[in-house]
């Protein structure tokens, strides 16, 4: 899949092989991936109204970077069910000083937060993938098998242009 460098560096944070993500059209991906990741909007609360409950996060590693953010994560619902998995940048100079320690505790989605404090913002979509899992994405995911995953390279900015985040978001099996 031929992506900008800038999804490299989450690339590597995921343990995923780029080269293996094969591009696919938004509108030919399966159901209910599709609701799921194509639209231009926050992916929190497209899956909080996809499973009408809350969403929360689940930090597997924290990176700091100077005024970035690098994390590693699991989107779950309240019963603890996965229902995301993504590497996330976040660049911290965006935020103001009422949002950035809600930012930096790493606790809530990104989504959510920006949602909450009403964060004026805009989805870049980069495109979308499928990829067959390996034992990485296997392992992190509790997956028993081998199977086909689809997800989506994003960009928040803010109305003025700023990156707020890059993200590769990659959805479970339904």
């Amino acid at each position: 899949m031929d992506t900008q460098p800038m999804f490299s560096t989450l690339a590597d944070a995921l343990d995923l092989n780029l080269d293996a993500m094969v591009a696919i059209d938004g509108q030919a991906m399966p159901q209910p991936y599709r609701d799921l990741l194509v639209h231009e909007g926050d992916m929190t609360l497209r899956l909080q109204d996809h499973y009408q409950t809350e969403i929360h996060l689940r930090a597997l590693s924290v990176v700091r970077e100077q005024e970035r953010l690098l994390r590693k994560v699991l989107l779950t619902r309240p019963d603890g069910l996965l229902v995301e998995f993504g590497v996330i940048r976040i660049f911290l100079d965006v935020f103001t000083d009422e949002v950035r320690p809600w930012v930096e505790s790493c606790r809530y989605p990104l989504g959510g937060l920006l949602a909450r404090f009403n964060v004026p913002r805009r989805s870049e979509l980069q495109g979308f993938f499928r990829i067959r899992s390996d034992a990485a994405l296997e392992d992190v995911l509790g997956l028993e098998r081998t199977t086909d995953l689809y997800g989506r390279l994003n960009r928040l900015v803010t109305t003025d242009h700023q990156t707020i985040a890059e993200v590769v978001e990659i959805l479970p099996p339904s």
